[in-house]
């Protein structure tokens, strides 16, 4: 009994190992997932070994979707993770966390090599897709955490890359251009505190009814006539 026992454990185990596998792996592009990604972190952590984090978000994927529908969508996904896997190096790894979001780990502290890899990659990453008849060309933002500077602990380090990647995308749009990679600085989590804090301001004074609404009244000149109001 004991021996049949141990035959019959040994298909459970490598199912659980197999389930195990898939767990961490990102169906559509076969990269690992942000599960992936913070096991991984979490090991690195653990090791107490420094490195990086750049988070890329993509443009204009929602827009293909919605104008082109999910096939078109899903082979500039797939286009989109064939050139980052081609353009990591073997020390590197690469995670789909989100929709329109990948995950690079670099083992390097040193930001400026980060924001260096990291201004390749979105490069790499601008260039003319072709949908049917159409070329679409992409573009990617990107935001850097370095541990242990920027974090000791996974949420944190992803929270941070999330914060630094939206000022890459406002400093983006500030200058001008179609990419930029930013690194994570203390002055944006004040900053989102402060929005969050405003925002439960705000709600609250709605909620209470506690908002006036002023008319200014705008007259003719010519005659004194009121001719409208603006709030």
């Amino acid at each position: 009994g004991f021996v049949a026992f141990g035959r019959r454990a040994v298909p459970s185990m490598v199912k659980q190992q197999e389930l195990a596998k898939k767990a961490v792996i990102d169906e559509q592009t076969q990269l690992g997932n942000k599960l992936g990604l913070e096991e991984r972190l979490k090991t690195l952590l653990g090791r107490g070994a420094p490195f990086s984090v750049l988070l890329l978000g993509l443009e204009r994927l929602k827009e293909i979707n919605e104008l082109h529908g999910y096939d078109p969508a899903l082979a500039a996904l797939l286009e989109v993770a064939s050139v980052l896997s081609a353009s990591t190096t073997s020390s590197e790894s690469l995670f789909r966390v989100a929709a329109d979001e990948f995950a690079v780990v670099i083992p390097s502290d040193c930001l400026d090599t980060c924001l260096d890899r990291g201004a390749e990659l979105v490069d790499a990453l601008h260039r003319p897709i072709q949908l049917g008849s159409s070329q679409i060309t992409l573009s990617a933002h990107g935001g850097v955490v370095c541990s242990p500077k920027d974090g000791a602990s996974v949420e944190v380090l992803l929270q941070r890359a999330s914060l630094a990647l939206r000022d890459s995308r406002r400093l983006s749009r500030d200058l001008g251009k179609d990419s930029h990679v930013a690194p994570y600085r203390q002055e944006l989590e004040f900053a989102s505190k402060r929005r969050a804090q405003l925002r439960e301001e705000l709600r609250a004074v709605i909620s209470g009814a506690e908002f006036t609404l002023l008319y200014q009244p705008k007259a003719d000149l010519s005659t004194g006539a009121i001719t409208g109001a603006g709030a």
